[in-house]
């Protein structure tokens, strides 16, 4: 064989070689999307809510716990709305008031109600919740970062 072809073949290995080398991203730090992880925090808030919910015996008492430990370990706010047809509870841990059909909830309060509640949370935010049988947990968490506030 030629040894100018050789070359030729060992120089466009080697020149192959180098633009995949330049070309190609070994290693790199991916920044973590706080949205993303916040709305992670949420369904696991709400799945392990659910599971309390399904099989514990003091569920109030046990979700109430949950509560406490997500909002000590996120930066986050939970009310959530929990019970069985004729005794229903609202639990504020927002930071600010919030009004419902049945009257105002302040901070760390919590409210007896009915089988169907409408709260508002500050002006924007008016929903309505009904507490049926097999949906008897409504959790809304809530977090604030810089000037932006996100709900789930």
């Amino acid at each position: 064989m030629n040894k100018k072809a050789q070359f030729f073949i060992i120089f466009a290995v080697i020149f192959g070689i180098l633009i995949l080398g330049v070309s190609t991203q070994f290693n790199f730090a991916k920044s973590q999307d706080f949205s993303e992880d916040f709305f992670r925090t949420c369904d696991n808030y709400k799945h392990e809510a659910f599971m309390i919910s399904q099989e514990a015996t003091n569920e109030l008492e046990e979700i109430r716990q949950l509560t406490t430990e997500f909002m000590n370990h996120k930066d986050i706010e939970i009310l959530f709305i929990y019970g069985k047809s004729s005794s229903v509870r609202l639990i504020n841990n927002f930071e600010e008031e919030i009004t419902t059909n049945f009257g105002k909830v302040s901070s760390g309060g919590e409210i007896l109600l009915e089988d169907v509640i409408e709260i508002t949370i500050s002006k924007p935010i008016k929903k309505t919740f009904t507490i049926t049988e097999h949906r008897n947990f409504y959790p809304i968490l809530r977090t604030k970062r810089e000037n932006e506030v996100y709900y789930c």
